[in-house]
C-alpha cells in the first residue's frame, strides 16, 4: 500500500516537486527511524501537497462503510452530473472531478445515517452541496481530504490487526 520507492520516482517526474525536499525528507526519516508509513505520509504531501490522487480516491472509498452499507454509491460520470448541476467548475473550485466524488461519498457515509434515524432522505443532487462544503467550509483545512485518506488507511490498518 505504501510504496516509497513508486512515490519517490513518480515525485522525481513531476514537475514543481522540491527533489532536495525529497531528499531530506527520506535522510530525516531513516535518521529519527520513522516507519515507512511515516515517511511515506510526509513524501505524499511534498508531492501532491493537498491533492488526494485518483488512485487514493478510489482507495479511500472503497473503505468507507455504515453498517452494511460499504464502498461507492455513485460512478465518477453521476458525481460530474452533479457537479455540473451546481455549476461547480473543478478549476476556479480547487478540488478534482474524483475528488468531489470522494467527498460526495464521505459526506454520504458521515451525514446519511442520522438523516435516516430523522426519517430524511437526500436526493444525489444534494449530495453535491456536502461535497462542495467539505472542502470550501470556512474553517476547513486545505489538507482535509488527504489527511482523512491517511487517517481511514491508519484505522484499517488497526482493524486489521485487532
Amino acid at each position: 500500500m505504501f510504496d516509497v520507492s513508486k512515490l519517490i520516482y513518480e515525485g522525481m517526474h513531476l514537475d514543481g516537486v522540491d527533489k532536495d525536499k525529497v531528499i531530506e525528507i527520506m535522510v530525516h526519516g531513516m535518521r529519527e527511524k520513522e516507519s515507512e508509513k511515516e515517511v511515506y505520509m510526509k513524501l505524499y504531501k511534498e508531492i501532491h501537497g493537498n491533492t488526494l490522487t485518483d488512485e487514493n480516491c478510489i482507495e479511500l472509498v472503497s473503505m468507507l462503510y455504515q453498517g452494511e452499507e460499504r464502498g461507492q454509491r455513485w460512478t465518477l460520470e453521476e458525481t460530474n452530473e452533479v457537479a455540473r448541476s451546481h455549476d461547480f467548475v473543478f478549476e476556479e473550485k480547487g478540488y478534482t472531478p474524483r475528488e468531489f466524488w470522494a467527498a460526495m461519498h464521505i459526506q454520504y457515509y458521515d451525514v446519511n445515517p442520522p438523516l435516516k434515524k430523522c426519517s430524511k432522505s437526500l436526493e444525489v443532487k444534494d449530495w453535491g452541496w456536502f461535497a462542495d462544503f467539505y472542502f470550501t467550509g470556512d474553517d476547513e483545512p486545505g489538507s482535509r481530504l488527504v489527511d482523512y485518506y491517511f487517517w481511514r488507511v491508519k484505522k484499517q490498518d488497526a482493524l486489521k490487526m485487532g
